[in-house]
């Protein structure tokens, strides 16, 4: 049935649930658009449950919101007990941290109705810093998921993924996925384990099944930004868990890409990424290096960069199990000729 599930996964989210509860409370949803909340309590250990019910008490809204619990820690996990709580056809993932515009809901609903083929569908993000001070720090938008996902509107056909926070997922294309064998290498976050991944590995999912990627910067979020999480130790952690899912992704990518023979060969993506590694920083190489061991902010690109090349070089066997479980799954629609019915 056509209509939005705002999924709210929450790991000890207490402290910061009431302004994202507030601004979906906020919606202006036509009444002909079917709405619900369902947050997820992913074994906090703190009182997030109550504190939602509470909270949601005091708003004026007829939007029912649904609580539930998935005692298994992970992201993944979390999201896979909201998709199978929701009633309706399009999974808006809001994180406990997102707030989302009071035309996100409606927004979101009249671009899935329009188009079956999209499988996936972000929105424009941007940083609420706690911190003024951090506002003003040259700091990788992409790091908290957020900027622009594309130069327009519409299919995202360079990087064919959108960032999770504020996405919007067709739930009978998460259903075929995962009726036809699909399993997540990446689990997402568990608890204060900072791995990532599970979005994109998703999104590029979703692209080898026959759906499609889209982009729509009418859908506007801010991203609460603590100022514990704007510090070296975190950034170091957060980036660590991106890079650690490059052999996952990059299996997927030499696939989408229709790459062929050596050029689809773990060896073949090494031998190149180290290659443009160094082309990319040549004498700088050392410097940058020796200023990862100092204190204050690092060079996040290049941390990413190091970071990537480092787990891809040891991660032949994560990759080459990636393109056999992709080849092996029953979902993967490998005559390309859009969705597989």
């Amino acid at each position: 049935m056509n209509g939005v599930s705002v999924i709210i996964c929450c790991y000890n989210s207490a402290g910061r649930l009431e302004p994202t509860l507030e601004h979906l409370a906020r919606q202006k949803v036509d009444q002909a658009i079917p709405v619900e909340i369902i947050l997820v309590d992913n074994a906090s250990t703190d009182n997030t449950a109550a504190v939602a019910a509470d909270t949601w008490k005091q708003f004026a809204t007829a939007i029912p919101l649904v609580i539930t619990e998935q005692p298994i820690p992970g992201l993944s996990f979390a999201r896979e007990k909201g998709v199978q709580t929701a009633k309706y056809e399009f999974l808006l993932y809001c994180d406990d941290d997102n707030w989302l515009s009071e035309n996100y809901v409606t927004n979101c609903f009249k671009i899935m109705s329009s188009n079956p083929q999209i499988g996936v569908l972000g929105g424009l993000g941007a940083p609420y810093f706690e911190d003024s001070v951090d506002s003003n720090r040259q700091i990788n938008a992409g790091i908290f998921a957020t900027g622009p996902q594309a130069d327009q509107n519409g299919e995202v056909l360079i990087s064919q993924h959108v960032y999770g926070a504020g996405c919007i997922y067709r739930k009978s294309a998460i259903d075929y996925l995962l009726s036809n064998g699909f399993i997540a290498q990446l689990t997402g976050r568990r608890g204060i384990n900072m791995t990532a991944g599970e979005d994109h590995e998703t999104c590029y999912a979703m692209v080898l099944a026959g759906y499609k990627i889209y982009y729509d910067a009418s859908l506007e979020f801010k991203h609460y930004v603590p100022k514990e999480r704007v510090t070296f130790q975190y950034i170091k952690k957060l980036i660590t868990g991106f890079a650690a899912t490059v052999p996952v992704l990059a299996a997927y990518k030499r696939i989408i890409d229709k790459k062929k023979g050596i050029k689809a060969s773990w060896l073949f993506i090494s031998a190149a990424s180290v290659y443009h590694f160094i082309k990319k920083y040549k004498i700088s190489l050392f410097k940058k290096l020796y200023r990862l061991n100092k204190t204050g902010m690092p060079d996040t690109d290049f941390l990413y960069d190091i970071l990537s090349l480092k787990f891809l070089l040891s991660g032949r066997r994560i990759f080459i199990q990636t393109k056999r479980n992709i080849y092996n799954g029953r979902w993967y629609n490998r005559n390309n000729k859009g969705i597989i019915q």
